[in-house]
């Protein structure tokens, strides 16, 4: 980078050192004995000696040091802010892929419930008469039908709290603050509801909603 600068430095030292002869140069005349007229820039803007010359030369040189620095700071502050960047959306990747993973747990476990409301529809019996998940699987098997589609293995995670549950309870229960926030501000919501909603989660949580 200092090789450069010092080449772009030599450069501008040349040209200002050309511009300056070529303005002192006599005017051409014309044909028609007229003197020709000069379009570079007006004589009282060009050094009229080689000291001033070199002044202008440290000028424009300390001009370019100046813009050099200001480049490098930029630079900087662009290469923070893109860091930044990437933080954020590397936060927003896992925030993803934890609801994602919320999701399917709760997923899971409604297609629990849809077969347990299924076999009672098909038994014909109530949810309600029976103390324990256990007495309830049983009195289910008493009356399917032999053979049936699902095996006791099945039936088992259909009507007790397995891991594959009690994920999907956990889930259902259980949430980042600012995801379960955006829920309660959802459009999907009516007026009233969101603003009821919002005040249960600011009684749980002690701040307001807010989209972040």
């Amino acid at each position: 980078m200092e090789a450069t600068a010092a080449a772009g430095r030599a450069a501008l030292a040349e040209n200002v050192s050309l511009m300056y002869q070529i303005e002192q140069q006599p005017q051409v005349a014309s044909k028609k004995g007229k003197k020709r007229k000069n379009t570079a820039a007006p004589v009282d803007s060009v050094p009229s000696s080689p000291d001033d010359l070199s002044q202008l030369v440290s000028r424009l040189i300390s001009r370019v040091d100046s813009l050099e620095k200001e480049n490098v700071q930029q630079l900087a502050q662009m290469k923070e802010e893109n860091k930044q960047m990437k933080e954020e959306n590397n936060q927003m990747k896992e925030d993803n892929k934890q609801t994602l993973r919320a999701m399917w747990r709760i997923y899971r476990r409604t297609v629990l419930d849809q077969a347990r409301i299924r076999l009672l529809d098909l038994t014909g019996i109530n949810f309600e008469d029976f103390d324990s998940s256990g007495l309830l699987e049983e009195a289910v098997k008493a009356r399917l039908p032999k053979p049936f589609a699902l095996n006791n293995t099945a039936l088992d995670m259909i009507f007790k709290t397995g891991s594959v549950r009690q994920q999907g309870n956990t889930a259902a229960h259980e949430g980042p603050p600012e995801t379960i926030a955006l829920s309660i501000l959802g459009s999907d919501l009516s007026n009233s509801d969101r603003t009821t909603l919002a005040e249960v989660y600011k009684y749980v949580y002690g701040v307001e909603p807010a989209l972040e």
